[in-house]
């Protein structure tokens, strides 16, 4: 058989792993949505570049749109899906792009174990339980990338801590960089980290070739400090206390963005505390058992074997702390990041929620409980038991959310093409998510019809690749967070149509749009209302 038709020989848990890491993109191909927040206001703005240009067949596009052509964060999940719509329909690009999110992360995790100790690699299966994150359910495809860049990133630096030629560096900034066009968060964590496993790992024998890390890393600064320059570093102190956060913090909840998921919680913390508590027996044990260590030699040349014990002296055993105690400590700083960071800086919102899933990805690595044979079977039995059924419960939500989309989709079908809509959501709120979906579902019609979102909130912060035209600026706040605000009489010379969702009878903003605006499609839980402007003879008949 010619070689490159033979099958690794990867240990069994590596082909389980293989398998599972496959059958956790199925939620996406199941339904014909994907139910999150922000998620549909990606794509449609990944299509609004995809079309930039073709007036001819997306008028709408340019005359309200233009490009912001500058290196901020936000443009790596824009690009992936303009350039998958080249070749597949919006809603495949969407399933494609979250499809590599899955594997990206699952094997950045699985990467960062083994380059600590190929040993190791089996504790990634903690991160099928991470996958389908809180902040995947609220869309944010930009920053479930940048987790996986960021596990890459530092797994890569800790292989070649010892031997980072120029090579090494240009391939490390290469990662940085596009984990910075994912987010920023990632970026400047990535390199904190990098920050403390380099001070932990720092030995009298490497300082000086350690010392030509920090030239090689330096280009990682520009582009955080220009955004800084940029956007400002206004900070947003969060409001939430220590009595809230470190529930929140110790039960994963920012690893759980459906409500059944939640289930599966106790069963991680079980897992994860007898694998800790594990580990720490581990490191009494080595600590207690391990030789005296000889006097040091000379420093080695440089071209050592990379990332190993190569760089000590013969007869002298890598210190623990060098893998074992760096990844501790990171892990315990990103946790007091946690608890005492801002809720938002830079524009920037919801840091918490970001920042609380760090600690746990670090800290994985670090976990060395030392089984062997059955038990270490056992425990990966018992995570790709709590895989299977965290999967199981995706997939049922996912279906059962996708169901109430349809009536809400449905309501947009008199809406016509070419033609400019906000959504005035009432409720956004059902069973399963945690985080709400619907959001900005409205765009996956928008992008269909050509329509003009209103409530595009990306078009008007000024950090995405594109925001509306000067004439059409306007604040999308009012509209998403307190549409009863809303001023008809204002919206009518901007907007074409007005789409409600669980509008109450009884509530002002709906006595206010009845008289100024024409009501041409209701059902049980929306109402469509048309502006004078689109055909203003038809509304002076009225």
């Amino acid at each position: 058989m010619p070689g490159w038709l033979r099958l690794p020989r990867w240990p069994w848990y590596q082909w389980l792993f293989l398998g599972l890491a496959l059958l956790y993109v199925v939620p996406f191909w199941v339904v014909r949505y994907v139910p999150t927040i922000d998620g549909p206001c990606h794509l449609y703005n990944a299509w609004i570049l995809r079309h930039y240009g073709d007036t001819a067949h997306y008028p709408m596009v340019n005359r309200y749109f233009e490009l912001l052509p500058k290196p901020f964060p936000n443009w790596l999940s824009h690009l992936l899906l303009a350039g998958l719509m080249w070749v597949f329909p919006p809603l495949v690009s969407e399933k494609l792009l979250l499809s590599g999110y899955v594997l990206l992360f699952l094997g950045g995790l699985w990467y960062l174990a083994g380059a600590v100790d190929p040993e190791r690699r089996w504790l990634a299966y903690f991160g099928f339980l991470f996958v389908f994150s809180l902040s995947l359910q609220f869309g944010f495809y930009n920053f479930c990338y940048s987790l996986g860049l960021f596990a890459i990133a530092v797994g890569y630096w800790w292989r070649r801590r010892d031997s980072l030629d120029l090579a090494a560096a240009v391939k490390l900034n290469l990662l940085l960089w596009l984990c910075y066009f994912a987010h920023i968060i990632s970026t400047v964590l990535a390199l904190a980290a990098i920050a403390v496993l380099w001070l932990a790992s720092l030995r009298r024998e490497n300082f000086k070739r350690r010392l030509l890390h920090i030239v090689a890393l330096a280009p990682q600064t520009i582009l955080p400090l220009w955004f800084l320059s940029a956007q400002g570093s206004t900070i947003y102190p969060a409001e939430a206390g220590f009595h809230s956060l470190w529930p929140a913090f110790v039960h994963f909840s920012v690893f759980f963005g459906l409500e059944e998921q939640t289930r599966l919680g106790v069963g991680l913390e079980v897992v994860f505390a007898l694998l800790v508590a594990l580990s720490v027996g581990t490191r009494l044990r080595h600590w207690r058992q391990r030789p005296p260590l000889p006097p040091l030699a000379a420093a080695p040349a440089i071209g050592d074997t990379p990332g190993r014990s190569a760089a000590l002296p013969a007869g002298r055993r890598e210190p623990a702390a060098a893998s074992d105690l760096g990844f501790l400590l990171l892990a315990v700083g990103l946790a007091v990041l946690y608890f005492v960071g801002p809720e938002g800086m830079s524009g920037g919102s919801l840091l918490k929620m970001r920042l609380a899933a760090y600690p746990w990805l670090v800290l994985i690595p670090w976990l060395a409980p030392g089984l062997r044979g059955f038990a270490k079977g056992a425990a990966i039995g018992a995570l790709a038991l709590l895989a299977v059924l965290n999967l199981g419960y995706v997939v049922h939500c996912y279906r059962q959310l996708v169901t109430r989309l349809q009536p809400f989709l449905s309501g947009l079908d008199k809406a016509e093409s070419h033609t400019v809509v906000v959504p005035l959501l009432f409720a956004r709120f059902g069973s399963c998510s945690r985080a709400g979906y619907l959001g900005h579902t409205i765009d996956y019609v928008a992008l269909a019809k050509d329509l003009v979102d209103w409530n595009n909130y990306e078009a008007v912060t000024g950090y995405f690749p594109l925001r509306f035209k000067e004439f059409a600026s306007h604040d999308t706040y009012t509209v998403e967070a307190t549409p009863g605000d809303v001023r008809p009489r204002e919206l009518m010379e901007q907007v074409d149509y007005v789409y409600c969702w669980k509008i109450r009878p009884g509530q002002r903003i709906r006595r206010r749009l009845r008289n100024t605006f024409t009501l041409v499609a209701a059902g049980d839980d929306y109402e469509l209302y048309q502006s004078p402007r689109l055909h203003p003879a038809a509304a002076g008949q009225r």
